[in-house]
């Protein structure tokens, strides 16, 4: 069962809309498909997830913070003792 869904970063959606108008520098267009390239890569990885029965809890974009220093688990996945963070 999915906690909570993955959504697309809002970095990626204002790259995007620029890329279309204007002349983007070459750091903002590599950073533009990078982030482009690991969203896709997460969604073909909720695709497989997907198939997980409903004893799997999944969230995803776990935001969490640690000694003033934050930090991002992509997908965590619970089965009832078992805790896999997907980074």
């Amino acid at each position: 069962m999915i906690i909570k869904h993955r959504q697309e970063q809002s970095e990626i959606i204002i790259l995007r809309s620029l890329n279309v108008r204007m002349s983007l520098s070459d750091k903002e267009i590599t950073n533009y498909l990078s982030l482009k390239k690991g969203y896709e890569g997460e969604q073909k990885s909720d695709v497989w997830l997907e198939g997980l029965s409903e004893d799997w809890l999944i969230i995803h974009d776990l935001l969490l913070e640690y000694n003033n220093s934050k930090f991002q688990i992509d997908t965590l996945l619970i089965l009832q003792d078992t805790i896999y963070p997907i980074i």
